[in-house]
């Protein structure tokens, strides 16, 4: 049997929930999922603005929580009267605090479930410069990314594609929300990208978010059952490859001496 090419397996893959037409004609560069390699970072920012939208106004989502930008969380109105709200009307003029505080107050009382989000744009004034959004967007980013090099020891040495799909879990439910997934978590321990595709179907997220993680974590089971030793369990698997990797990198030898 012929092994497939690693670089278009894994997107191309029918066994792979497919994603929606919302999700094609994002570029990417491909990082084969390997210890010690970098996730496509502006691949997973273009995708997250795709799924997210990037919303220029206060709203509530449809979990009722007052969001702004590319699914950021505003928790008070005294955090968002530390960005800088301006009119819609006439951007060149900045927003009080008492308006953004009544603005935060007035989007609190909507109800996300019954109300899209351009429908309740009716109901504001204020905007966040598109300048904003992206430091917000890239903050997020970075905080979520603390917190899972922080859960997991051996975030190093996951694939790419299951640093993106870990992040993509923290982006639909939040640190707090993620620590309720055990099974998945579990897996993910052990190096089961399988298992844990199976596990991370999420509720609450969008139906997009749900399938491109399942599609993140089942492009790196797919690389394991390819190229790995269909002996040895998932963790036997990435201790060969980290193991590969300080030999490539020629730090065997440092070690043994330490």
């Amino acid at each position: 049997m012929k092994k497939p090419n690693p670089t278009t397996c894994v997107d191309a893959n029918p066994a792979l929930c497919a994603p929606s037409d919302q999700m094609k004609g994002v570029q990417r560069t491909f990082f084969p999922p390997t210890p010690g390699v970098a996730y496509d970072r502006e691949y997973f920012l273009a995708m997250t603005e795709k799924l997210e939208g990037s919303i220029p106004h206060m709203y509530m989502c449809t979990e009722n929580k007052l969001t702004i930008g590319v699914g950021c969380r505003l928790f008070s109105a005294a955090e968002a009267q530390e960005y800088g709200f301006v009119h819609r009307d006439d951007p060149a003029k900045r927003a009080t605090p008492a308006e953004i505080a009544a603005e935060f107050a007035a989007v609190q009382k909507l109800d996300g479930k019954r109300m899209f989000y351009w429908e309740q744009a009716r109901r504001t004034t204020l905007i966040l410069p598109a300048a904003v959004i992206t430091q917000l967007r890239d903050k997020r980013l970075q905080d979520f990314e603390a917190a899972a090099r922080g859960k997991f020891h051996d975030w190093m040495w996951f694939p790419c594609e299951v640093k993106m799909a870990l992040l993509s879990m923290y982006y639909g439910l939040g640190p707090a929300g993620l620590n309720k997934y055990h099974r998945m978590l579990s897996a993910v321990w052990q190096f089961d990208w399988r298992a844990a595709a199976k596990q991370c179907d999420m509720s609450g997220p969008s139906v997009d978010r749900r399938a491109w993680t399942r599609q993140l974590f089942g492009s790196a089971a797919l690389f394991d059952e390819v190229y790995g030793n269909r002996r040895h369990t998932p963790r036997e698997n990435m201790e060969a490859r980290r193991h590969q990797w300080f030999a490539a990198h020629g730090l065997l030898r440092s070690l043994r001496v330490q």
